[in-house]
């Protein structure tokens, strides 16, 4: 049965060995200690040293179960150092001060685990230590009787609570019923759903856990929505080549109306390759639905019809509501396929809690209990196969409290707070009874090694963006794209379906100085027309490839990615003006800072409309700025101008055109080593080109997006480019760049062209071309 409360009863301390007695471990978990350097991993391998294997623990945990410390040093290139520091997960208030009590053990070694810290948000220049991988977190329990725990076994902050085989239902209901006090549950669901799913003229179906069939709502009512991994399993629609396995159950055209009788989805319904079987994940999810008191569930492989195009279409058009409507939301995160179920609904197999019972030297009646902390979400997250999937991000993005089923653990999130079954905080972070401490905050996500972060900066993977959220401006933009450009999708013409709900999202959340125009999610390439003149300054990481188009049988392309949109690359993509490993935070924080800022492209058309952008560049301050530093003329610029008259009346879907100040080849002058090239203006503003991909080799143009201050005093002037290669009349975009601006008195400025440009839809270079 696993547990993750250590043990102790009947078990003596051990002694540490002799180079573990020089580590004065009391001192790290008394006060905060900054680094120490422990020396070579290799002398910390003594199997009789309950603080060795604490180590060997903490190898095994970041490395995988196969790995030991001793492994580690004898096939790592250079032998591995270890270092430690103490840092404490909690903020609380004492005596008016900020204190940081309880503080815990960081094991740290300079060698880079596999996967470490992936998807973990990018910090170019916040974390600046480069070479400290945090192997384990290790905490003092109360049980300690050294003097200095005696406060904490009074009034621990942190609690543990013991994890038995099978999930806390009491406890998860109380999770649910403390959530409806937030403030974000304060709109009715009646309020929120008005006009969407039932009252949607498409059949909303779900699958209702008392009765075990589907049905048909036509009322708005309490349901759970299931977010899990499908897997490599076969299907009744795609059975593959085991007759021996049993396909998964889906809904389709000939099975709908049988689906909908009484006990048709029962536990003991017989699985068969012909008729196809429920999936341990699913069965699991209708189990908790029930036992929590919730009558309904949907499941997408039963609440949609997996075989009729037009079913299909709507219901994904519709995802957002889906998500968004449900109570609550059950993430499968662990397990690899649909067959794994929930642990805690499935018992729990558990990893074991190894904890070490240590005898001080310096007083024969002073041990330390030291175990390793349970993992945080976003490190369990991390791990599973889930998170890597693209259709689960608006999963849980667009839902407004989730159930992440973990391996050993399930947590509870929503926009509010964060709770956990492993340890008792959260629910009670205000004050504790008999504690000298208030206002506690606890760090939730996984510890940085820098002692420059205090602020929890990764406190979870769980970000709200529906209909309640207040981080749907360009910024939460930008980094939803960063977090889902980082998923697979098994089909990859679905980059815009999976992320249509959250696009949705975006583009309704209007501005007032905005008009909008209704653009589909293909029409405006996944980038909300409003958001379009930061959204529009992406570039592709060095691992992404171009995504090619597909075609139908006959061979014409059925589905075209225009260059100007991210969908037309698959893998990692980052934005200019958000966190990222190429520019510097100098540049990319300034539209969040109070200096000037100004997007230059200030109409966009598209198949079917305009959007007109703010009209910032009318004030005089805009003015000035532009003329004085950019040598810009912002008439030509502004909307209606006589060049708009230029713009084509039709534009296909996807295409997207634009006027806007250019430089043309003999303004500028780019210096192509590698991908990251230097970029010169009038011999004298210089910056750097990136180019989407290394095979471009020309910048026929360069089309000034944005002008901006720096965030630095004296603040220095720069301009962001998109770079465009025009052959045949059709123009592709190429790449991004910056140029920070000469600021001398006879500095020459920029030779600016006035023009409109229509992007086309092709993606490959012209024939002839790199």
């Amino acid at each position: 049965m696993p547990d993750s409360m250590p043990d102790f009863h009947g078990s003596a301390a051990r002694q540490l060995c002799s180079v573990c007695e020089t580590l004065d471990l009391e001192a790290m978990f008394c006060d905060e200690v900054k680094e120490k350097a422990m020396g070579q991993l290799a002398d910390y391998d003594n199997p009789e040293c309950p603080f060795c294997a604490l180590i060997s623990q903490s190898i095994r945990s970041a490395w995988g179960k196969k790995w030991s410390a001793s492994r580690l040093c004898t096939t790592a290139s250079t032998p591995p150092r270890l270092f430690m520091q103490s840092r404490s997960p909690l903020s609380a208030r004492r005596n008016g001060r900020i204190e940081h009590p309880q503080p815990r053990l960081l094991l740290a070694i300079d060698q880079k685990p596999p996967g470490f810290h992936r998807d973990r948000a990018m910090l170019k220049e916040v974390d600046r230590v480069k070479d400290r991988f945090i192997i384990a977190e290790i905490e003092a329990l109360p049980s300690t009787s050294a003097p200095f725990m005696s406060a904490l076994r009074e009034a621990d902050l942190l609690p543990r609570r013991k994890v038995g085989d099978g999930v806390n239902i009491p406890l998860l209901r109380h999770w649910l019923d403390e959530c409806k006090k937030h403030k974000h549950s304060e709109i009715s669901l009646t309020q929120e759903a008005e006009g969407s799913l039932q009252k949607h003229q498409h059949p909303f179906r779900l699958i209702d856990v008392l009765h075990e069939r589907l049905v048909h709502k036509t009322e708005r009512c309490d349901y759970a929505a299931l977010s899990y991994v499908w897997g490599r399993l076969p299907t009744i629609l795609n059975r593959g080549g085991d007759k021996a396995e049993v396909p998964i159950l889906l809904t389709t055209r000939d099975n709908l109306k049988s689906l909908c009788t009484s006990r048709s989805l029962s536990q003991s319904r017989p699985g068969a390759r012909r008729t196809g079987g429920i999936p341990h994940t699913i069965r699991d999810a209708m189990d908790l639905t029930r036992r929590i008191g919730m009558r309904y569930l949907w499941v997408d492989t039963l609440c949609i019809v997996q075989d009729d195009p037009r079913d299909k279409q709507q219901l994904i058009g519709i995802m957002d509501d889906v998500y968004n409507n449900a109570v609550f939301t059950i993430v499968a995160a662990s397990g690899d396929d649909a067959k794994s179920g929930l642990r805690g609904v499935s018992p729990r197999t558990g990893r074991p809690v190894s904890a070490a019972r240590i005898k001080i030297c310096s007083s024969d009646d002073t041990t330390l209990d030291l175990s390793m902390c349970l993992p945080s979400l976003c490190e369990e997250v991390r791990r599973s196969a889930w998170n890597t999937r693209g259709w689960t991000f608006q999963e849980q993005c667009l839902s407004r409290r989730c159930l992440y089923f973990a391996q050993d653990e399930v947590f509870f999130n929503c926009s509010e707070a964060q709770w956990r079954e492993g340890y008792d905080y959260g629910e009670r972070c205000e004050s504790l009874p008999g504690s000298t401490f208030h206002d506690v905050q606890v760090r939730t996500g996984p510890p940085w090694w820098s002692r420059n972060l205090r602020r929890d900066l990764d406190p979870t993977p769980y970000r709200y963006l529906g209909r309640l959220s207040s981080g749907l401006d360009v910024h939460g933009y930008q980094r939803a794209v960063q977090e889902y450009s980082r998923r697979e999708l098994t089909f990859p013409h679905d980059v815009l379906s999976a992320f249509e709900g959250t696009f949705k999202q975006f583009a309704n959340a209007r501005e007032d100085n905005v008009r909008t125009t209704g653009l589909s999610i293909r029409q405006a390439q996944g980038i909300p027309s409003h958001l379009l003149y930061q959204a529009v300054l992406w570039f592709p990481s060095n691992e992404a490839q171009r995504r090619r188009c597909t075609h139908d049988a006959s061979g014409a392309p059925t589905e075209e990615f225009p260059t100007w949109s991210r969908a037309s690359y698959f893998g990692a993509i980052d934005f200019v003006f958000a966190d990222n490993l190429w520019i510097s935070r100098n540049i990319s924080q300034a539209p969040t800072k109070p200096v000037p800022f100004y997007g230059l492209v200030t109409s966009w058309h598209y198949e079917g409309g305009t959007q007109d952008t703010h009209n910032q560049l009318e004030s005089l301050r805009a003015r000035r700025y532009l003329v004085d530093y950019f040598g810009l003329d912002v008439d030509l610029l502004l909307p209606r101008s006589q060049l708009e008259k230029e713009a084509p009346s039709h534009l296909a879907c996807g295409e997207l055109g634009f006027l806007g100040a250019c430089l043309l080849p003999d303004g500028f002058r780019i210096s192509r080593g590698t991908r990251v090239a230097a970029l010169e203006l009038a011999g004298i503003h210089r910056g750097e080109f990136r180019f989407d991909n290394e095979s471009e080799a020309n910048v026929d143009q360069l089309v000034a997006v944005a002008a901006c201050d720096t965030i630095i005093k004296p603040p220095g002037r720069v301009a962001i480019f998109v770079g465009l290669a025009t052959e045949e009349g059709v123009s592709r975009r190429v790449g991004v760049g910056f140029v920070y601006l000469d600021q001398g008195e006879s500095s020459m400025k920029p030779q600016w062209e006035y023009r409109f440009w229509a992007a086309s839809q092709r993606h490959e270079p012209p024939s002839g071309a790199p």
